[in-house]
C-alpha cells in the first residue's frame, strides 16, 4: 500500500480492492484495474469513528449518532470531503463516502498503515462481486499486486451479503443513496433527522 500498490482483501461483506486513498497514482490504478469510469467516485475504509471528522468537513452533529450505532458495520456515510482527499478519488466532486468495516483484519491494516484505503469491490466494473480469492484472481489477476487469501476454515469472514447502506448527510433532509442491510427506518430513528429516498421504503 505504501508503494502505490493494489491489494485485494476480505472485508465484512465482499472482497475489497484496497489502495492508499490519499495517493493519486494508486487511486488511478484502481480505476484502471476495475475498468471503472473516473466519474464514479470510490468509497474509503477507515479505522476509527473519529475519521468521519478527519476526512469530512461540515459534518452534522447528528452524524455522531449514526457512527455510534452503526460503526463498525454496513453503513457508508457521504460527507463533504476534507482538502486532503484527492479529487480523482471522488470524481471531482466535493463529497466522499466513508465506512468503518466490521472486520478486524481490515481495521488493523488501516490502523497500522495510518491512512485510509479504498473500499471498492474487488471485481471488474459490470461483473459480479468476488467472495473468494480465486474469484478475485479470475477478474483482476495481473492487475493487482497482492491478494490476501483466507484459509478455508476462515471463509465465514467473507459473506455474499448485501452491499452497505449508503446515506448522504451533506444536506438536509438526509438522503438514502442505497438501501442495504440497514433500513431507512433504522437511519431515521437513530439520527432523529428527516431522511428522504426515491428508492422505496
Amino acid at each position: 500500500l505504501g508503494k502505490s500498490g493494489l491489494v485485494a482483501l476480505p472485508t465484512d461483506t465482499l472482497y475489497g480492492l484496497a489502495a492508499d486513498a490519499l495517493d493519486e497514482l494508486a487511486i488511478k490504478k484502481v480505476f484502471i484495474a476495475k475498468n471503472r469510469p473516473y466519474n464514479m467516485p470510490l468509497p474509503i475504509l477507515v479505522s476509527e469513528r473519529s475519521d468521519l471528522y478527519r476526512f469530512g468537513v461540515d459534518v452534522p452533529t447528528s452524524a455522531s449518532k449514526l457512527v455510534t450505532r452503526f460503526w463498525p458495520g454496513q453503513l457508508t456515510i457521504i460527507v463533504r470531503k476534507a482538502s486532503i482527499i484527492p479529487d480523482v478519488l471522488t470524481g471531482n466532486t466535493d463529497t466522499v463516502a466513508l465506512r468503518l468495516p466490521d472486520s478486524q483484519l481490515v481495521v488493523d491494516i488501516v490502523r497500522k498503515f495510518g491512512r485510509p484505503i479504498t473500499g471498492t469491490s474487488a471485481n471488474r466494473s459490470g461483473f459480479g462481486p468476488a467472495v473468494t480469492a480465486e474469484e478475485v484472481v479470475q477478474q483482476l489477476g495481473g492487475k493487482i499486486d497482492l491478494v490476501i487469501d483466507l484459509d478455508r476454515h476462515q471463509s465465514q469472514m467473507v459473506k455474499p451479503v448485501e452491499a452497505s447502506t449508503i446515506v448522504d448527510i451533506t444536506d438536509t433532509p438526509f438522503r438514502m443513496r442505497r438501501i442495504g442491510p440497514i433500513s431507512l427506518k433504522e437511519i431515521r430513528d437513530t439520527c432523529g433527522e428527516s431522511v428522504e429516498t426515491n428508492l422505496g421504503e
